[in-house]
């Protein structure tokens, strides 16, 4: 077993998430000044039973979690609408996330498609929302849509998620720290105290 990189902070998201929505719009000023790299880790959820929007949820479950999301919403000052279906084609969004990511943008294209998704209410799979989203990155709409295509995160140069760390996620959002696991965008705070106590920063 490796000794965790303590520069490296593995995260784990999913843009099915609308708390990972929330924590791709605050983790990189909460890391500000902190001696520590970020690196976005997406992946559309295997098993869906278990997951806050998923179709086995209590509904009573699901309605508090669209009251608790718009509260965040609004004290980070984010605009919240639902998109028009839960589920898209993952694969096709994960493939578009790893070509932007192959070009440098990988995060920005976190931040942008979480927002058209939970932020405008907009469908990830809709074309017309992809090219928008690749035209702000600087990136060729077609060539985006091509990669999302092939559904392969390997053939767009998508870096295959960690397996150390990804074999202890069982959620999203999860920040994964020095071998420790915050999981939550409530565990910010939590996460930027252990990086200032280990590194004295």
């Amino acid at each position: 077993m490796t000794v965790p990189d303590p520069s490296i902070i593995d995260f784990y998201f999913s843009l099915r998430s609308p708390y990972a929505w929330l924590a791709c719009h605050r983790i990189e000023a909460a890391l500000v000044g902190l001696p520590v790299t970020l690196r976005w880790l997406h992946g559309y959820p295997k098993d869906l039973e278990n997951h806050p929007m998923g179709p086995g949820v209590n509904n009573k479950r699901l309605g508090y979690t669209l009251v608790d999301v718009s509260r965040f919403a609004k004290e980070y000052e984010l605009p919240f609408a639902l998109p028009p279906r839960v589920d898209v084609d993952w694969a096709f969004v994960d493939a578009a996330f790893w070509y932007a990511n192959a070009h440098g943008v990988g995060p920005g294209f976190a931040r942008l498609a979480s927002m058209a998704r939970f932020g405008l209410g907009e469908d990830l799979e809709d074309e017309t929302t992809l090219r928008r989203i690749a035209t702000e990155l600087g990136l060729d709409g077609d060539g985006m849509l091509a990669a999302a295509a092939l559904r392969t995160p390997d053939e767009v140069g998508g870096t295959p998620n960690d397996p150390e760390s990804g074999e202890k996620v069982f959620g999203v959002p999860t920040f994964v720290y020095a071998g420790e696991l915050f999981w939550g965008n409530d565990r910010i705070d939590w996460l930027t105290r252990a990086i200032k106590a280990r590194t004295n920063a």
